[in-house]
């Protein structure tokens, strides 16, 4: 998961930055907003279709009781 948000993000960072330089400032601001409010439309529409299920409260709540803090560890 982190993977693709560290790729996204470089890859939406150097698709930004070509649209912005391919014009006036103004103009590639705006283009460079309309891309991104489509590609976060379409980020929408997907999380919509395909991300659900049902969440297991219990084995939720056994996962987040699971790790406890020891104390520092001690130097040796």
């Amino acid at each position: 998961m982190y993977m693709f948000q560290i790729a996204g993000g470089s890859i939406g960072l150097g698709l930004n930055t070509a649209i912005l330089a391919s014009g006036s400032l103004v103009a590639g601001i705006q283009t460079a907003f309309r891309v991104d409010a489509a590609l976060a439309l379409c980020g929408l529409i997907v999380s919509i279709l395909f991300v659900g299920g049902t969440v297991d409260r219990e084995r939720l709540f056994a996962l987040r009781h699971h790790h406890h803090f020891a104390g520092p560890i001690a130097a040796s």
